[in-house]
């Protein structure tokens, strides 16, 4: 190899790591609209506080996210509603817990992210901005010949 290509090789290997310790030093942004730590932990406790509210569905885990993003994490311990392949149904159970969430339970800027859990399956997923929560409508789907009925 000539003398130009290694050269040129050492200045492309020195801005390499050159431009890596200036991405190293700067500092992260902060979103100022992001949530604040208290503001976190009191959704997140209003959310696990709704418990009563939902008789069929223990809710497991509540992720509180900086960007103002809630995920629920629910586990389905009443009776079998649906078969396990019918997603639609699953959904629309996701569905009614994450609108009674979003209505009640957090604030207007909030979004709601539900996931259903049944026998340790991730079953229904279904998500809702606060803002719109009390206007969405969970459709439940038609029951198959020999599927067990929704709720």
């Amino acid at each position: 190899m000539s003398k130009f290509w290694t050269r040129f090789l050492w200045i492309v290997v020195f801005l390499y790591f050159a431009g890596m310790l200036v991405i190293w030093l700067l500092p992260e942004k902060v979103d100022p609209n992001a949530a604040t730590e208290t503001e976190q932990q009191a959704v997140q406790a209003k959310v696990l506080a709704a418990q009563p509210e939902f008789p069929l569905v223990h809710l497991d885990k509540a992720q509180v996210k900086p960007n103002r993003v809630l995920a629920v994490f629910a586990t389905w311990v009443g009776p079998q509603p649906y078969l396990m392949k019918n997603r639609a149904g699953w959904n629309s159970e996701a569905c009614k817990i994450a609108v009674v969430l979003g209505a009640k339970y957090v604030p207007i800027e909030w979004h709601v992210n539900v996931a259903v859990y049944y026998k340790g399956l991730p079953r229904g997923i279904f998500g809702v901005p606060a803002s719109g929560a009390a206007e969405t409508v969970c459709t439940v789907p038609e029951v198959e010949e020999g599927e067990v009925g929704g709720l």
